[in-house]
């Protein structure tokens, strides 16, 4: 293989690479936006605003991770669309099976998200807007690494 060839392999890999990290990020954007949404909407019934007076910090906590919990649903769903049909290649695992396992990574970048997001909020009373931050950043990262290396084939 010549120096030229070489150049444009590498030149090729790095567009690939590009191009998957854009359409995860957009998928990812997507998912968070549903997230986002859905937390406002079931915080309705369930409010953990720091501006709420008569809340707890413990009860606004609790109302934290069972808003969490019914947005992770949605979102989780949405990511799994996106990221099955457009940004990672199947094979590894069955449909099926790979749903399972994309949800159980999800499961883990979400519950060590919300570890710390409610964990936040009742010990040192940081901002709701905050600890939705955090988990969102926490669940980013184990979430990529862990569909890249366990869930899909590539």
């Amino acid at each position: 293989m010549n120096e030229q060839s070489k150049e444009k392999s590498a030149a090729g890999r790095w567009k690939h690479h590009f191009w998957k990290l854009s359409k995860y990020g957009m998928f990812g954007v997507l998912a968070v936006t549903v997230r986002v949404m859905m937390i406002y909407f079931f915080s309705r019934w369930w409010p953990f605003d720091e501006q709420l007076q008569h809340l707890s910090q413990q009860q606004r906590a609790w109302n934290f991770f069972i808003v969490n919990a019914y947005a992770f649903l949605f979102s989780n769903l949405v990511a799994y669309v996106g990221n099955a049909t457009c940004v990672f290649e199947g094979g590894r695992h069955t449909r099926r099976r790979e749903f399972v396992y994309f949800t159980l990574v999800s499961l883990a970048g979400w519950g060590i998200g919300c570890i710390f997001g409610p964990g936040l909020i009742a010990i040192f009373g940081i901002s709701d807007k905050l600890s939705v931050f955090n988990v969102i950043l926490v669940s980013l990262v184990v979430n990529y690494f862990g569909r890249r290396h366990l869930v899909f084939l590539r």
